[in-house]
């Protein structure tokens, strides 16, 4: 018996040995290399410079953090008070795949039909879907520059190709008529699929004008996606102003968020606005499991709380006045004007502001290196409470 169980033990510690070697991590490599799609190849080959280089390493808890676009100081009391309640069936049931009633609080938030609602997960979800629905080989993207990194990534995902409208920085990167039109005109070329906007513009804060949105909605031949996450920050009734659009129109998505002036990131609650025509599809689309029962509970609460959402948005206005007032005083720095959000693009004209700030324990976005805005030395800043303003505001004084 004994020696039955040997004779099967070294031919099989040789296959092992064999093994070992055949799944060697070059050999891996190399089949999963052939294994991936031409379209994921792409990707890998055109990512966009992230907002913090991956070769920057760091321990955040060593930081003061401007870098990332919420609002971290406080969020719904409201919607605490859901999370400190929740029962044991909202972890342990499926979500209601339709979101029945996150749909209806965001209908009654913004006064439009549930029919032109899609829940998702944060925007990202949307961001990264839409290509997969309009985009077939070889087609394009119209994107301004510089905007959002996502929307060039989630492009280049789906292997399409990219024409860039660019924005100058004697005009402080502001989306006028000029831009307008251009974005109009490329959407008329051949094979372009997509419009990617961003209101107010991530990373400058500036606003687009709803009639300059609607004039593009109007004439451009491609799918419109509007990016309104930081919208929350504005006056109410001129974002929904942009939302009747929505309703007559159904080549756009206004896409909207908890994540900013809501400061609920962390529970990736997202959705899009359009015309039930498009909704319909993008519904048979998605999948119905993206939000979860938490997240949707959570959400509901918040988006009733509209109290404290004009608390927090007057509390932003305040602060970022109060930065840009005391950054505007120190000498050396550039700041982009035009903000309406709370984020803002800055520099200094001698020196590396990033690592400047990084050696004094303030984080900023690194956009040294932006599509857009290579070599020029910006960062953005997100605008946080008064003692934190305060703490950038010391470090960028003994520059």
């Amino acid at each position: 018996m004994h020696r039955s169980v040997e004779l099967i033990l070294v031919p099989l510690a040789e296959f092992i040995n064999w093994l070992e070697k055949t799944m060697s991590n070059e050999n891996m490599s190399k089949t999963i290399s052939t294994l991936i799609s031409q379209k994921t190849n792409f990707w890998l080959d055109h990512q966009p410079v992230r907002y913090v280089n991956k070769e920057t390493k760091f321990d955040p808890n060593n930081f003061v953090r401007f870098d990332l676009g919420e609002w971290i100081s406080t969020c719904s009391p409201k919607a605490k008070e859901v999370f400190q309640n929740l029962k044991a069936s909202d972890l342990q049931e499926y979500p209601d795949p339709n979101a029945t009633e996150l749909k209806n609080a965001i209908a009654d938030r913004f006064g439009i039909s549930p029919e032109m609602i899609t829940p998702s997960s944060g925007t990202d979800e949307l961001i990264d879907t839409l290509p997969r629905l309009l985009l077939s080989e070889g087609d394009r993207a119209v994107i301004i520059r510089p905007t959002f990194f996502r929307f060039g990534e989630a492009t280049s995902r789906e292997g399409g190709g990219i024409i860039k409208v660019d924005t100058n920085l004697e005009n402080h990167f502001e989306f006028d008529e000029s831009i307008a039109r251009q974005v109009i005109k490329q959407s008329h070329q051949p094979k372009t699929n997509i419009v990617w906007l961003c209101n107010p513009n991530n990373p400058t804060g500036q606003i687009i004008s709803s009639e300059l949105i609607e004039w593009v909605i109007t004439e451009s031949k491609a799918f419109v996606i509007v990016d309104e996450v930081f919208s929350g920050l504005l006056d109410p009734t001129s974002t929904n102003k942009t939302l009747e659009l929505a309703k007559t129109h159904q080549n756009v998505l206004f896409l909207r968020s908890l994540s900013k002036v809501d400061g609920l990131s962390a529970i990736r609650i997202g959705w899009g606005i359009g015309h039930p025509k498009t909704i319909e599809l993008i519904e048979k689309w998605r999948l119905p499991f993206s939000t979860s029962t938490l997240a949707q509970k959570i959400a509901i609460a918040a988006l009733q709380d509209t109290k404290h959402t004009a608390h927090v948005r007057n509390l932003i206005t305040e602060e970022r006045k109060f930065l840009e007032e005391q950054i505007n005083q120190i000498p050396g720095l550039e700041l982009i004007t035009g903000s309406q959000a709370n984020i803002f693009l800055l520099r200094h004209q001698q020196k590396d502001l990033f690592q400047q700030l990084f050696q004094r324990g303030i984080l900023v976005a690194d956009f040294r290196q932006a599509d857009g805005l290579e070599n020029m030395g910006f960062v953005r800043i997100t605008v946080q409470d008064r003692n934190k303003n305060l703490q950038l505001l010391s470090a960028l004084q003994q520059l």
